[in-house]
């Protein structure tokens, strides 16, 4: 059987529920990136996420990403992405 490039598969995921591949893919993948990330953060013992952010991501990871955005600007650009996914909805 021969697919399209880009078309949906139908498979099953760990709890058996019916997934379509690659949008359901690309959602678990980004699920787990955030997942890391959000405990990566709690294993750090940083009280907040200024904190953390300012102590551990610029001063460890800055290198690997030399566009990382500062504190302030970080959360103009959460702020401005989430008002517009609720102005989506």
């Amino acid at each position: 059987m021969k697919l399209k490039a880009g078309s949906a598969i139908r498979s099953f995921d760990q709890e058996g529920l019916i997934t379509k591949e690659p949008a359901m893919r690309k959602l678990v993948d980004l699920f787990c990136h955030v997942d890391d990330f959000c405990q990566a953060f709690h294993m750090s013992h940083q009280r907040d996420f200024k904190n953390f952010h300012l102590g551990i991501i610029h001063r460890y990871y800055k290198k690997h990403f030399p566009a990382l955005l500062s504190y302030p600007r970080f959360l103009e650009v959460i702020r401005r992405y989430v008002r517009h996914q609720i102005s989506k909805t």
